[in-house]
């Protein structure tokens, strides 16, 4: 009888230990890579944010018709360094801009939340004349810091702004933050 060709205890642990071996490091390889790649992807999603609501603070600078200090429904809140009213035309039951008969201006507050400092608000006051609705949300979470900056001292005098945003996300125990900023100007001053 011919003997048959086998793998010994011994071989087969050695083939099983290189298996090992070899399946942490491509495990590892594999884990740093998706950790890299979720990292990227939340600055890329804040980042992308960011940009979205700084096209719309944009949008809403160049439609409105002058920045105000404070207005009777602002609730306090001033224009400043970490706030923005903007005074709008009122709307038509076309939403059409109105140019207004007499103080009927409606107003968007743009500030950081008291309560969760880390929410970026969009306070819309409209006139009760207006057919704008009126409506407090959320911009942007994660925000560490809102700046606005004016061309004027007075910011009811400025017709430039630029606005800075800037947010810190905590990824894997590090801290990673991302600023972008944007300028421009009052078209209706």
């Amino acid at each position: 009888m011919a003997s048959k060709k086998a793998l010994t205890l011994i071989e087969l642990l050695i083939v099983f230990a290189i298996m090992s071996v070899v399946t942490m490091v491509l495990g590892s390889v594999f884990v740093s890579h998706l950790k890299l790649f979720n990292n990227v992807k939340s600055l890329i999603d804040v980042s992308s944010s960011n940009k979205l609501v700084l096209d719309e603070l944009i949008t809403q600078i160049r439609e409105s018709v002058a920045i105000v200090s404070t207005c009777s429904a602002c609730g306090g809140k001033t224009t400043g360094a970490d706030t923005l009213i903007l005074q709008l035309w009122p709307l038509d039951t076309g939403n059409n801009p109105t140019e207004p008969t007499t103080n009927n201006f409606d107003y968007v507050l743009y500030y950081r939340d008291s309560a969760k400092t880390i929410n970026l608000i969009k306070k819309i006051i409209p006139d009760p004349s207006s057919s704008r609705t009126a409506s407090t949300k959320i911009m942007a979470s994660d925000i560490s810091s809102l700046i606005f900056s004016y061309d004027n001292l007075d910011p009811t005098l400025a017709y430039e702004i630029t606005a800075t945003v800037q947010n810190s996300l905590s990824i894997a125990g590090k801290t990673q933050t991302t600023s972008q900023q944007v300028k421009t100007v009052l078209r209706n001053k």
